[in-house]
């Protein structure tokens, strides 16, 4: 089962966190949602991590409470989308199953 949502720093030892959005990206699914957290914030820091698909770039130090607001609305927003899509597969399920005559009435 795949978390929720990820919050994951810039400056690590190691790997940056952008070589780490970059695998995440490459080899999970890329519907996780994932917020970054650094006290890097220039712009084009920010570019760079909203570049390699990160859903939000939060500069430190950071505010707790906005914190949990920005995750939450990310992980709503993953299950809106993933509600979205399975409302669309039953759809064209239905359209497949049930002839076009029945449909149009």
């Amino acid at each position: 089962s795949s978390p929720d949502i990820i919050l994951l720093d810039v400056m690590m030892p190691g790997m940056s966190g952008y070589e780490v959005l970059e695998v995440l990206r490459r080899e999970y699914a890329p519907d996780i949602p994932v917020v970054m957290i650094s006290a890097k914030a220039a712009t084009e820091d920010k570019v760079q991590g909203l570049g390699l698909y990160c859903n939000d770039y939060q500069t430190k130090p950071v505010d707790r409470d906005e914190l949990v607001a920005r995750a939450n609305a990310q992980v709503v927003l993953r299950y809106m989308n993933e509600s979205a899509v399975d409302a669309k597969l039953n759809q064209e399920e239905m359209k497949r199953i049930i002839p076009n005559t029945v449909l149009q009435r």
